[in-house]
């Protein structure tokens, strides 16, 4: 029995999880456009979503630029179908990920109004809800509407609420989202050379991603760790420049 587009998505998204992410885009590609033969544009719209996810992380692991403007391309063409076809429920999910692809290029402005709209067009759970205020709040900061101080604070408000209401997220989400918002901390920290305090939040990650996979979850959080590996490094180098400077 061939699968259905919902379970394709399902299999393309654990590739993603595993970090095949090259699979993963070419998946996400394929199922848009068996979505668009079928005409179930809002399964196309999630493909799209989930496309553009994959290219942010293969940007983010290999640097090339091209990665980068796929991935808003794919974000703004999902935009565009869940707008062309009054798919309501899609335009939370098309506005966030333009705004996560707006950030690679550091069009903060634009991004916090892209993750306001997506605030306002959310249907998910409140944990998840959560998480969209944490790249909301960074992408703030990073616009200069927010200080360090209040960033901080926010981020940490939201990581407080996502774990109040966590109940019902599987462990490998909720491990990914509330790294997510440490590593936002560590990010925002190292922009004022709080070495010290940044190098704790990426320790809180590494402990909790060590901590989930330590009980034997089949999932691992390769990417999330690619991530805080990534800016330790940085943080350290930037570091190590500022005692020889």
């Amino acid at each position: 029995m061939p699968q259905t587009l919902e379970s394709q998505l399902d299999s393309a998204r654990t590739a993603l999880e595993n970090d095949n992410l090259e699979v993963a885009a070419r998946r996400f590609n394929d199922i848009f456009l068996d979505a668009i033969t079928k005409k179930d544009y809002p399964n196309a719209v999630h493909a799209k979503a989930d496309e553009s996810s994959a290219l942010r992380h293969l940007y983010e692991r290999d640097g090339d630029v091209a990665y980068a403007h796929a991935a808003l391309s794919c974000a703004e063409l999902g935009l565009k179908l869940a707008n062309k076809y009054n798919l309501s429920g899609k335009l939370g999910v098309a506005h966030f990920r333009i705004a996560t692809s707006l950030m690679l290029f550091a069009k903060y402005n634009q991004a916090v109004a892209s993750f306001q709209r997506a605030q306002q067009n959310f249907q998910g759970s409140v944990a998840e809800r959560m998480v969209w205020m944490i790249h909301l709040h960074e992408a703030e900061f990073w616009a200069g509407r927010f200080n360090l101080t209040t960033a901080e604070a926010s981020i940490r408000l939201d990581i407080a609420s996502l774990l109040r209401r966590s109940k019902d997220e599987d462990p490998y989400t909720l491990a990914v989202w509330v790294t997510g918002g440490h590593l936002a901390l560590a990010r925002i920290q190292r922009q004022y050379r709080l070495f010290d305090q940044a190098r704790a939040s990426i320790n809180e990650t590494m402990h909790i991603i060590e901590e989930y996979e330590s009980v034997s979850n089949p999932k691992k959080m390769t990417i999330r760790r690619r991530q805080a590996q990534k800016l330790r490094a940085e943080i350290e180098s930037m570091s190590s420049r500022e005692a020889q400077s």
